[in-house]
């Protein structure tokens, strides 16, 4: 996966399973698995990622950067806000199951894909490379924007 040197990434553990969704709907790239606690501070240290938590325990290993997140997805988010840590955002631009970047597919491509209502009112697709999903600005996407203009604005 390529980032710029100027991309933030995340690694998040099973604790904030809700905080990674959203960091990618805004468009950070987040690295999450359900490996042993323990080998969580390498595996991100490895990719260069900072590893969030809600796990005090896991917070004061030494051999990797740590971010002890509150409970609550706003309060968790503000967090990460107030440290600088989500800036800029480019929402809308990852896969939110796998984390690829997603990549414009034209229209009549998706057509055997997506339910023929959908197809007859969007003209925008996008797709993942990796596990194929397929995204279009459906409704949830004015929801979802409406969260990360209130959190960011």
């Amino acid at each position: 996966m390529k980032t710029t040197s100027k991309e933030k990434l995340f690694y998040t553990d099973a604790t904030c399973g809700d905080v990674a969704r959203w960091l990618r709907i805004a468009g950070f790239s987040v690295s999450s698995d359900v490996e042993p606690e323990a080998t969580l501070p390498s595996l991100s240290a490895n990719e260069g990622r900072l590893l969030l938590t809600r796990s005090a325990t896991l917070a004061q290993t030494d051999e990797a950067k740590i971010l002890l997140l509150p409970e609550g997805l706003a309060s968790a988010l503000s967090l990460l806000r107030e440290k600088g840590l989500l800036e800029p955002i480019k929402p809308f631009r990852r896969c939110l199951s796998c984390n690829q970047l997603l990549l414009f597919i034209p229209r009549p491509q998706v057509r055997p894909f997506v339910p023929p209502y959908v197809h007859s009112i969007h003209n925008r697709f996008l797709i993942c490379p990796d596990c194929k999903r397929i995204y279009w600005s459906g409704t949830h996407l004015h929801k979802m924007s409406r969260f990360l203009d209130e959190l960011f604005n």
